[in-house]
């Protein structure tokens, strides 16, 4: 691969935060002499022995896999960018100093905007019928996507969930992050700007209107199921009150793996939906099984937990 200036991505991240774009350092696409992908640069630490010790430590062992193949060459990040994702330069000089070429990531939620990911390629994708301004800030991925940036409304907190939206079509806004130019896609190829509709060319658009009441009409289906929790203490639930599938309870039994947590979660919650338990039961289950104690719940917390299982309930009464 034909080598970079070793200051071009530094350049981008201080310009992404000079115009208030929280950023933070990702890891990087690694490719063989033919240009083909062949793994990421997270994966050494992974399968490293200081990563197994840190796992040890937090009590999590069974999550090591010393054969650790990254899902998302590329997009995971290099530091916990919840908490760390910043438009400070000072901390941006360092991070790109320790790693030149580190791909970009932004955080959507603290940069007040909205990432529409627009996965046209793929053979699922229906969103052609959706209305939207198009005039607005446009990054075009490696994989043959677009992301199109808008402006988060005032007071508005709309997260990942896609709500009704088609196939194919994904959204970014508070807890998520996108990855911008110009860093490297998986495929050998970097993220770049439409022409005339990057960040210096052309401002953030308001949020469309059919995107405001798709995305208004999923938080008032979540609203309606709220969760409710009686107790923070519970005892350990005996799953064989509720007819389980030999795969959930693989699942509650087993510590899930990263990249993967979410839609683990979200499957355990609605078998348990289902299954006839109540809220204060699927508590039980993610304080006593390896589902939550070795998970994103033993990390996220009630809220994180009460949401997933409001987003189980819709999905029940919606089938």
């Amino acid at each position: 691969m034909t080598p970079e200036p070793s200051t071009r991505h530094l350049r981008a991240a201080l310009l992404y935060a000079q115009l208030g774009f929280f950023v933070f350092p990702a890891h990087e696409p690694i490719f063989d002499e033919a240009g083909k992908c062949v793994g990421c640069t997270c994966e050494a630490y992974k399968r490293s022995e200081a990563y197994h010790q840190v796992l040890i430590a937090q009590r999590r062992e069974r999550d090591f896999d010393p054969n650790f193949v990254c899902p998302q060459p590329g997009k995971c990040p290099k530091v916990r960018w919840r908490e760390a994702s910043t438009i400070d330069e000072n901390q941006i000089r360092q991070w790109w100093q320790w790693w030149p070429t580190a791909n970009i990531g932004i955080d959507t939620g603290k940069s007040r905007m909205l990432a529409f990911d627009q996965d046209s390629y793929k053979e699922c994708y229906e969103g052609a019928g959706v209305d939207l301004d198009t005039e607005t800030v446009t990054s075009l991925t490696g994989g043959g996507g677009a992301h199109l940036w808008y402006r988060m409304p005032a007071g508005a907190e709309y997260g990942n969930g896609k709500g009704d939206l088609p196939a194919g079509i994904d959204i970014r806004g508070v807890g998520g992050y996108v990855i911008a130019p110009p860093s490297r896609h998986k495929s050998g190829r970097r993220y770049e700007f439409e022409i005339g509709f990057d960040p210096l060319s052309i401002e953030l658009a308001p949020l469309p209107p059919a995107l405001i009441a798709i995305l208004d009409g999923a938080q008032h289906k979540q609203a309606t199921h709220k969760t409710v929790f009686t107790t923070t203490t519970t005892a350990q639930p005996d799953l064989s009150r509720w007819c389980l599938s030999d795969k959930v309870c693989a699942l509650i039994d087993a510590p899930p793996v990263r990249g993967e947590r979410s839609e683990a979660d979200a499957r355990v919650c609605t078998a348990l939906a289902y299954a006839g338990a109540t809220d204060d039961d699927i508590l039980a289950v993610f304080q006593h099984h390896a589902i939550g104690t070795h998970g994103k719940y033993s990390e996220r917390g009630d809220d994180y937990l009460s949401r997933t299982i409001a987003r189980a309930r819709t999905f029940v009464a919606e089938h």
